[in-house]
């Protein structure tokens, strides 16, 4: 009969059974609690992928850690050389890179929108979208869309739609679409394959400088010099994860500023040769990102290539963190006449470094276990093996024993 009273098992009913029911809810809360806090208190798991190391018309840009001279003479370097390197017109935070034609000062006009300005920063006033000359008279009628020079007269042809100089020279060929060419007081950076830098000792070099790609083509390395007779020219920092949650806790080496000052800890330091940095890339729950290098000894011969480093016969240096630029004998490596200390048999001579990143990297994303879809599973496990041990312990102990009883 479907309209029968329902067999009723003994014990089932019982106030034991009813005390499980609740019960496993209260354990799961518990759980819960348990869950959370034991994550929080430890590192979360992390997935690792090996990434191919960007090269130059790369999206992704990736630059070296902060990197400080050590010899007690100074240090040269040259960014990451060649075409599609970012190019940086000013290093200082006052004085951001820009994209618009520059004038003898550097700046550029204000309503001169990517047209080359006058000496005075001034656009003309009835020069449309033209450069201007010294005086602030527009150029040719034939100078359509180009910045003047001094006398008024158009640029080269092959200077389309670019700043021009003082001369009236075409930026460099390697500057494409940017503005440029000879103009007084501009800092042409990574770009630039003529740009030199000096740092004295316990300085840093500067971010925008330290980018670098993976090219096979090792003329196009981070190239640094220094003198003194010092092995190590470089220092740097490295940064590593003490603990990944939900922010990246991290603890970071400062590299030394000196060879003689007393010092602690581990020293990373760069050897004059040929150096090549691994980079770990952590990426945290928040998308944080944390670069950890290590560097790793290629090549001993510090001997420099007076042929092919720019700055063993550059006529001037500049520092990029306080924009001097220095001609004086003790800040530049040309010794006149066509030497230079890079000469092999230099009095005065100098050790070279290149620094290459290895073509992979690992990059580690931390997993969160706290998003809504793990803890949803982890509950929903936890409350299904909760319900099921009730279960048993209501059928197969309480209820025997309520049985036997009866």
């Amino acid at each position: 009969d479907k309209f029968a009273r329902p067999h009723e098992e003994s014990g089932t009913n019982s106030v034991v059974g009813g005390f499980c029911s609740l019960s496993t809810y209260l354990l799961l809360v518990i759980y819960l609690v348990v869950y959370v806090t034991s994550n929080l208190n430890q590192s979360f798991p992390t997935t690792t992928t090996i990434q191919v190391f960007p090269q130059k018309n790369s999206a992704e840009q990736i630059n070296l850690p902060k990197i400080t001279c050590l010899a007690e003479g100074g240090c040269w370097y040259k960014p990451t050389k060649g075409e599609g390197v970012r190019r940086v017109l000013n290093d200082t935070p006052e004085n951001p890179p820009i994209n618009d034609g520059e004038n003898n000062g550097g700046n550029p006009p204000p309503n001169n929108d990517n047209n080359g300005g006058d000496n005075g920063g001034n656009p003309p006033p009835n020069n449309d979208n033209n450069g201007g000359d010294n005086g602030g008279n527009p150029p040719p009628p034939k100078n359509d869309n180009n910045g003047g020079d001094n006398g008024g007269n158009p640029p080269p042809p092959n200077n389309d739609n670019n700043g021009g100089d003082n001369g009236g020279n075409p930026p460099p060929p390697n500057n494409d679409g940017t503005p440029g060419g000879n103009d007084n007081n501009v800092n042409t950076g990574a770009g630039d394959d003529n740009a030199c830098y000096y740092l004295k000792q316990g300085e840093a070099i500067p971010e925008d400088h330290r980018l670098i790609v993976h090219d096979s083509d090792p003329i196009d390395s981070f190239t640094a010099v220094w003198g003194d007779g010092q092995n190590f020219g470089l220092s740097y920092d490295v940064t590593t994860i003490k603990k990944a949650g939900l922010t990246l806790q991290t603890e970071t080496i400062k590299g030394r500023t000196s060879l003689t000052e007393p010092f602690e800890g581990p020293l990373f330091q760069v050897y004059k040769g040929e150096t090549l940095f691994s980079l770990v890339k952590t990426v945290g729950v928040n998308g944080e990102e944390v670069d950890t290098w290590t560097n790793t000894v290629m090549g001993e011969d510090g001997t420099a290539d007076a042929e092919q480093n720019t700055c063993c016969n550059a006529p001037t240096t500049k520092n990029p963190a306080t924009g001097e630029t220095y001609s004086e004998a003790a800040y530049i490596l040309s010794t006149g006449t066509g030497t230079s200390r890079c000469d092999e048999n230099a009095q005065d001579g100098v050790y070279q470094v290149k620094i290459r990143p290895f073509p992979t990297y690992s990059k580690e994303e931390v997993q969160n276990p706290l998003d809504p879809i793990t803890l949803w599973a982890a509950l929903g496990g936890a409350l299904a093996t909760l319900d099921l041990a009730a279960g048993f312990l209501v059928q197969n102990v309480f209820g025997k024993f309520t049985g036997a009883n009866e």
